[in-house]
C-alpha cells in the first residue's frame, strides 16, 4: 500500500462509517474514521478473520463491551505474513477505549492497533509531450498532368500510355491488288427469263386480255 506524505495541501477530516455505508476517499484529504480501527493482525492464513474475531470479542469484554459493539470488518491490502483490517465499531467510545487498553498479542504474536485513516486518492500525473507529433505531408505530384478527381472515376489520359505498345499500324493500297480480289461482271445474257423482251411482251399482252400469268412467270416475278 503506498504511503502518502502529509503536506500543506494535505487536510485531516473526521467522519464516522455508519451501517451499510460506503466510505469513499477523497482528493488531498486525509479522512480518519472516529468509530474505526486499523489492526495489523500476525496471521495471514484463510482463518485470519476468525481469529481476529475471537481475539476482539475477549479485548472488548475485558473493557466493558459486548461482542454486538463489533460493526463491520473490512480487509486491507496486507504483506505475505502480515494481515490488515479495518475494524468498525458500533460506538467513537469503544473505538478510543479499544485502541488504549487492547491486548499487545495473540498467540504469542503481537497485534498493532491504530487509528483508521483513509488516505486521499492519488491523481494520475499527465506527461505533457515536448512537442506535438508532426504528421508528415503528403507527397503530391509536382505537376500533374490530369485531374485527381479522374483517377477515382477510372480515367487515364491516353497520352499515359506507351505509344511503343499501343501504335497505329497503316496498312498502304499497294499490299492488297486488284487482281486478288476482282469484282464479277454480271450481265443481263445470264437471266434469259426475266430480262428476255419476248417474255415480258407476252405477259403484258396477257394482262390485258384479263389472262392470268404463267406459272412460270409467278414463279420468277413478285
Amino acid at each position: 500500500m503506498k504511503r502518502f506524505r502529509v503536506t500543506e495541501k494535505s487536510k485531516r477530516e473526521h467522519t464516522i462509517v455508519r451501517p451499510n455505508s460506503i466510505m469513499i476517499p477523497r482528493r488531498e484529504t486525509y479522512t480518519v474514521i472516529d468509530n474505526g480501527l486499523q489492526v495489523s493482525f500476525p496471521h495471514s492464513g484463510s482463518d485470519a478473520e476468525e481469529k481476529l474475531i475471537r481475539y476482539l470479542n475477549k479485548a472488548l469484554s475485558k473493557i466493558g463491551f459486548k461482542e454486538d459493539s463489533i460493526q463491520e470488518i473490512q480487509s486491507k491490502p496486507s504483506k505475505k505474513n502480515l494481515k490488515k483490517f479495518f475494524v468498525i465499531l458500533t460506538t467513537v467510545a469503544c473505538a478510543r477505549k479499544l485502541m488504549d487498553r487492547h491486548p499487545r498479542t495473540f498467540e504469542g504474536s503481537r497485534v498493532n492497533i491504530q487509528e483508521a485513516v483513509v488516505p486521499p486518492f492519488e491523481v494520475p500525473s499527465v506527461k505533457r509531450r515536448e512537442s506535438p507529433i508532426s504528421t508528415p505531408p503528403v507527397q503530391t505530384p509536382s505537376n500533374p498532368n490530369y485531374d485527381v478527381s479522374q483517377v477515382f472515376n477510372g480515367y487515364v489520359p491516353q497520352e499515359n500510355y506507351s505509344q511503343e505498345i499501343y501504335s497505329t499500324e497503316t496498312f498502304p493500297a499497294e499490299s492488297y491488288p486488284a487482281e486478288n480480289y476482282a469484282a464479277e461482271s454480271y450481265t443481263a445474257e445470264s437471266y434469259p427469263e426475266v430480262n428476255s423482251p419476248v417474255l415480258i411482251s407476252q405477259s403484258l399482252q396477257k394482262m390485258d386480255l384479263g389472262q392470268s400469268p404463267s406459272p412460270a412467270m409467278d414463279s420468277g416475278i413478285q
